[in-house]
């Protein structure tokens, strides 16, 4: 009998411990991994090699690149990260409206948000 009572005490204490135990570690439902990028490449005319082109959402910036040389010609690449409810960082939803600018003034181009896409698009600067 004292055995088991002594196997018992052991379970009660244990149960007890786990019940106030914190569990501040657990993530909520909303910090799920982002989604996958939007991506956009192509070509530019009247765009310098080393110029900075900005992707904006709702007049905020989510993202920046330069344009460079490849080949003989001037060239983009991007990626437009997912919206993320667990970060501060700004991105894109699908169907999201992005104007893209050089020198963050002259539109030279508008898309739409897809995530995992990789999109081609030629940015002209007049």
């Amino acid at each position: 009998m004292k055995r088991f009572f002594g196997w018992f005490l052991v379970l009660v204490l244990f149960l007890l411990l786990c019940a106030f135990v914190p569990v501040n570690n657990v993530k909520s439902m909303d910090c799920l991994p982002p989604g996958l990028p939007s991506s956009f490449w192509g070509t530019t005319s009247g765009i310098k090699a080393g110029q900075v082109i900005t992707i904006s959402d709702n007049n905020q910036v989510v993202a920046t690149t330069k344009a460079f040389t490849w080949g003989k010609q001037v060239v983009y690449s991007v990626n437009v990260r997912a919206y993320d409810a667990c970060s501060t960082a700004p991105g894109g939803r699908e169907g999201d409206q992005l104007v893209f600018r050089t020198d963050y003034r002259h539109i030279i181009a508008r898309a739409q948000w897809r995530g995992g896409t990789n999109s081609f698009l030629t940015l002209v600067q007049k």
